[in-house]
């Protein structure tokens, strides 16, 4: 991961390698030597691949704490896939070399039946003990503020917002124990009526 060989370009050989991203119409180029790496929501997979030329296997992990996945040891060969549940940003650790990459998914929005949308947060509900936590910058702010903390894996935009351009952003947290993905990319929504 940390120093790998992508799709495109920057190679060194026998790490484990970013190789792009679904729901997209197939792999994008990216490489686990960046230090992120971004899918396209909710839900959506990353893939790793060692390279069958290495000379070692690897095994990728979750680095935040709450234990969302381990592929095991993957083989010279071998790939990796995995579904991040929800928006935040997740630190992978490859615990072969210590390599980290941070892996973004953003919030996504979903039509309402009135005129606003609900943010997209999450493909599922959080771990155990664990909340989605938003943040916003409302119209005429400059920084986030505490929104909401939700189980929900979306969030109506209700009338009594008024109208104007919010920003968003969500984790996922646990308030008990403190551990917490980072935020996920703002997403900038503007509230009409």
């Amino acid at each position: 991961m940390g120093a790998c060989h992508a799709v495109h370009s920057c190679h060194r050989a026998g790490r484990a390698r970013w190789i792009g991203r679904v729901a997209t119409g197939g792999p994008a180029g990216g490489c686990g030597a960046r230090a992120s790496a971004e899918v396209t929501g909710p839900g959506a997979s990353a893939y790793w691949a060692v390279p069958a030329s290495a000379t070692s296997s690897h095994r990728l992990a979750d680095g935040t704490g709450f234990g969302l996945f381990d592929s095991g040891v993957k083989a010279p060969g071998s790939s990796y896939a995995f579904a991040f549940p929800a928006s935040g940003t997740y630190v992978v650790t490859d615990r072969s070399d210590g390599a980290q990459q941070k892996v973004a998914v953003p919030i996504l929005t979903v039509p309402a039946s009135n005129p606003r949308p609900a943010l997209w947060l999450a493909s599922g509900p959080p771990p155990a003990g664990a909340v989605y936590e938003i943040e916003d910058i409302p119209p005429g702010g400059t920084k986030f503020v505490h929104f909401r903390s939700t189980t929900s894996t979306t969030q109506k935009l209700h009338s009594g917002l008024p109208a104007g351009t919010y920003k968003f952003r969500s984790r996922i947290r646990n308030p008990t124990s403190g551990l917490a993905t980072g935020w996920s990319p703002t997403i900038t929504i503007t509230l009409t009526g």
